[in-house]
C-alpha cells in the first residue's frame, strides 16, 4: 500500500520551482506535474480550502484519494505538492484574511481526516513544508499578493504588520507561528509523519537527505537543483527590498473602467519598493521569538544562527 507525502509550501518557500524542476523527475503529483488525472489538482485545493474537514468522510473524498493514488506513477509512494491547500496568503482582502484566521488547525484537521477516512490502511500520510524568517517571509508574501492590493506601499505593508502582531488571530497572524503549524500537524498525524525544514537551507544536502528519508523517494534530491530561478518568484532588489508590483499586473481586467482604473494607478504609482528595515525586522523577530523557540523544540532544527535571521543578532 503506497504511502503519501504532502508539500504544502509555504508560500514564497521555492515551491512553484520545486514543482516544476524537481518533483516531477521523481513522479511527483499537484500544482506543476504533469501526471494528474482527472482535474485532482483543483478538487484537492478545493476540498481543503472550501469544504469541511468531514468532506474525506463522504464520497466525494473518497474517489478523490483514489484518483490520487491512481494518478501517481509510483506504486509505494506518493508525493503531492501544492502551497494553496494552507490558506497562509493572508494580504489582498478580507476574505483571504479570514480564511488564515483559521488556520493552521482547520488544515491539520483536514489532515486528520483525510488519514483516518479516506487514506485509511493504504499507508502512512505525512506532510512536509518549509519556512523562512518572519520579516522576509511576510515582506516576500506581500510584495507577491501586491498586484491585488488597490494602495499597496511601505506605509500600508506596516499597517498591515501592526494589525498581524496586534490582533493575530483576526487578520491571520498565527500562519507566522510555526510552532502552531507544527504541533498541530503533529498532533494530528503524529511526530514522525511532520517534517519541518528551514527555507533558508534549501540546497544543503542535509535537508535533502531529510526528505528522501522522509519520503521513501530516493530520486528527490540536490542534484536537481540549479538556484531558485527568476521566472519562479519576485525577487529582491536588495537583502530586504522588493519591487512591489503594479496593481492588477497579471490580471485580467473584467469591465473597461477597471481596464481605465489599472492603467491610471500604475501610470501614477510609478516604481515603488519595499523596504525591510532594521526597526521593522527587529518588531517581527521580537513578537515571535517565543513562537520559533518552541518551533526549534518541536521540528529539532536550530534557528540561531545569524544568517538565518530568525533572532535578533545578540540572541
Amino acid at each position: 500500500m503506497p504511502d503519501i507525502s504532502f508539500h504544502i509550501g509555504l508560500y514564497k518557500t521555492a515551491s512553484t520551482y520545486l514543482q516544476n524542476a524537481v518533483f516531477p523527475q521523481s513522479g511527483g503529483l499537484g500544482r506543476g506535474s504533469p501526471h494528474n488525472q482527472n482535474d485532482i489538482l483543483a478538487r484537492v485545493k478545493k476540498s481543503f480550502l472550501y469544504c469541511s474537514p468531514g468532506v474525506w468522510r463522504e464520497s466525494h473524498g473518497l474517489m478523490l484519494s483514489e484518483d490520487i493514488k491512481n494518478s501517481s506513477p509510483n506504486s509505494t509512494h506518493i508525493l503531492y505538492s501544492d502551497e494553496a491547500i494552507y490558506a497562509a496568503r493572508i494580504f489582498g482582502n478580507d476574505a483571504r484574511a479570514s480564511l488564515a484566521a483559521g488556520e493552521p488547525y482547520h488544515l491539520a484537521e483536514h489532515f486528520h481526516q483525510f488519514k483516518k477516512h479516506a487514506w485509511k490502511d493504504r499507508g502512512r500520510v505525512r506532510v512536509f513544508f518549509y519556512v523562512r524568517n518572519q520579516a522576509d517571509w511576510l515582506g516576500s508574501l506581500y510584495v507577491q499578493l501586491s498586484n491585488r492590493i488597490i494602495g499597496a506601499s511601505q506605509s500600508d505593508f506596516e499597517e498591515h504588520i501592526d494589525r498581524l502582531v496586534d490582533q493575530p488571530s483576526a487578520y491571520g497572524g498565527n500562519v507566522a507561528r510555526f510552532d502552531d503549524l507544527t504541533s498541530a500537524l503533529q498532533e494530528a498525524l503524529g511526530p514522525d509523519n511532520v517534517l519541518p525544514l528551514l527555507y533558508e537551507r534549501l540546497h544543503d544536502e542535509c535537508t535533502w537527505e531529510k526528505i528522501r528519508q522522509f519520503t521513501g523517494i530516493s530520486g528527490l534530491g540536490s542534484s536537481s537543483l540549479q538556484g531558485t530561478g527568476k521566472d519562479y518568484k519576485v525577487r529582491q532588489r536588495i537583502p530586504g527590498n522588493w519591487p512591489i508590483r503594479p496593481y492588477g499586473e497579471g490580471l485580467k481586467a473584467r469591465t473597461p473602467s477597471e481596464f481605465l482604473y489599472k492603467y491610471l494607478y500604475r501610470v501614477l504609482a510609478g516604481n515603488r519598493s519595499l523596504q525591510m528595515t532594521g526597526e521593522l525586522r527587529t518588531k517581527l523577530q521580537a513578537c515571535y521569538l517565543d513562537s520559533n523557540r518552541n518551533f526549534e523544540k518541536l521540528s529539532g532544527l536550530s534557528l540561531a544562527a545569524d544568517d538565518l535571521q530568525y533572532y535578533p543578532s545578540q540572541e
